[in-house]
C-alpha cells in the first residue's frame, strides 16, 4: 500500500506547500481531477452552459488523508476555449488562494495561461460552504432568467425536478438565487457588491 501524501502546509512557507502539493498532485486523486476538469469543460461547452472561453470549472482533489478543507484547489484557466482544455493545462491552488503552479505556455496562436478573474469568488465558496466544487456557468438560460425582470433582486423556482440537486430541495420547494448586477469586468465584482451571505445560502 502506497504511503499517504504529505498535507499542504497551509500556514508554512510556500516552498514547502509547492514541495507537497506536488507530491499530492501525483496522486491518482490529482491526476483523476484534472481528467475531470477537462472531461467536463468539454461537456459544459457541448451543452451550451459555458460559451468560447467563457465560465471556469474547479474542483478540490479529494483524499482521504488530508482535510478538506486542506486539499489542494484545481482549476481551469481562463482564455482557453472550453472544449480545447486538456489535463496539464490546470491552475492549483492552496486554500488560502496562492497560486502553486501554474500551466505552461503553449506556442502561437495560443494565448499565454491566465488564472481566472473569478478565482478569489471560488474560494469564497470553499471557505464558507466547505464546497467540493464549484462552477461559474456562462449558460444563455441562467442570463435570460435574470432578464426576466430588470428590477427583480432574485429568481424563485419551484416544482422542478432537478431541485433535488441543491443540498436541503426537493421538488415541492422554493428555491431563491440571488441576481446580481453584472460589470463589464469580473474583477469589478467588489465584496461590496456581492450578498455574500444570501448568495451562499443558496448555493450547493
Amino acid at each position: 500500500m502506497a504511503a499517504a501524501p504529505p498535507a499542504v502546509a497551509v500556514d508554512g512557507g510556500m516552498a514547502a506547500a509547492k514541495v507537497a502539493s506536488q507530491a499530492y498532485l501525483e496522486t491518482k486523486a490529482g491526476k483523476d481531477t484534472r481528467v475531470l476538469i477537462a472531461d467536463l469543460c468539454k461537456q459544459f461547452y457541448s451543452l451550451g452552459w459555458v460559451s468560447g472561453t467563457g465560465g471556469s470549472i474547479t474542483i478540490k482533489a479529494h483524499d482521504d488523508s488530508i482535510p478538506k478543507r486542506q486539499q489542494l484547489i484545481l482549476m481551469s484557466p481562463s482564455v482557453v476555449q472550453k472544449e480545447r482544455i486538456e489535463p496539464e493545462d490546470m491552475y492549483v491552488l492552496a486554500t488560502n488562494g496562492s497560486i502553486l503552479s501554474s500551466p505552461s505556455p503553449k506556442p502561437c496562436p495560443h494565448k499565454p495561461p491566465k488564472c481566472s478573474d473569478f478565482a478569489p469568488f471560488f474560494l469564497k465558496a470553499y471557505d464558507m460552504r466547505y464546497a467540493g466544487a464549484v462552477i461559474h456557468s456562462h449558460g444563455i438560460e441562467s442570463c435570460l432568467v435574470t432578464m426576466v425582470n430588470l428590477l427583480s433582486k432574485e429568481f424563485r423556482i419551484t416544482h422542478m425536478e432537478m431541485i433535488k440537486g441543491i443540498q436541503g430541495h426537493g421538488y415541492y420547494d422554493e428555491l431563491v438565487v440571488p441576481i446580481i448586477e453584472n460589470t463589464a469586468h469580473e474583477n469589478e465584482l467588489t465584496e461590496q457588491k456581492i450578498p455574500w451571505e444570501q448568495l451562499i445560502k443558496y448555493s450547493l
